[in-house]
């Protein structure tokens, strides 16, 4: 059984805040221990809440067995 760890950001630090720049930078890194449970979980929370791939979706996942 695998473990995944996923993360994302969220904020944009260009320092440029008169142009849409933000003060803040959030970070969230979210751990799965069981790889294939985890992503039938996902999968099926998108088909219950009707999300697109573009509403939720990864790019890469690390994993380390």
């Amino acid at each position: 059984m695998a473990t995944i760890f996923a993360g994302d950001e969220s904020g944009n630090l260009g320092f440029a805040f008169d142009r849409g720049a933000t003060k803040h930078l959030v970070l969230a890194l979210v751990r799965f221990e069981d790889a294939d449970a985890s992503r039938q979980a996902i999968e099926a929370f998108k088909v219950r809440r009707r999300l697109t791939g573009r509403d939720l979706s990864y790019h890469e996942l690390a994993i380390h067995r």
